[in-house]
């Protein structure tokens, strides 16, 4: 029996934000992840609805978007020149810490990840009340 409703679009955010992650850190872990995004993508897609469901792929992109936005925040931009900043972890003994620096501002990834959630779910929502007015 397929999924329908809240429930397959759920699964398909699984499939959205493994397959959105894997694509996002293919450089990385993202290539090992890649076959089991897809196999899990495959296995959702024989067990749940396709329309309009699959918009819950959305929910998982905005999931990672959102995830990255977390794990940036606090990092600094790189200055123009791209070198390296320096904090002060503990100013009373003088440690430093070298850390990275980030190009892209974590703004952009709340921005991304909070408009593909909003536009994911009331889409989905709106066509699941056309869908029982319907029948």
């Amino acid at each position: 029996m397929r999924a329908t409703g809240w429930k397959a679009f759920w699964l398909w955010a699984v499939a959205g934000a493994l397959l959105s992650f894997a694509v996002l850190a293919i450089m990385s872990i993202g290539l090992y992840l890649l076959p089991v995004a897809i196999i899990v993508t495959v296995l959702i897609a024989r067990r749940a609805s396709a329309w309009p469901e699959t918009l819950g792929v959305l929910e998982g992109a905005a999931a990672t978007a959102l995830w990255v936005a977390f794990i940036s925040a606090g990092v600094p931009l790189c200055s123009k020149e791209g070198q390296m900043s320096m904090v002060v972890v503990a100013p009373r003994s003088g440690e430093t810490i070298r850390t990275g620096c980030t190009t892209s501002d974590y703004r952009q990834w709340m921005w991304a990840g909070a408009t593909l959630a909003l536009s994911g779910l009331a889409t989905f929502g709106l066509l699941q009340k056309r869908r029982r007015q319907l029948f």
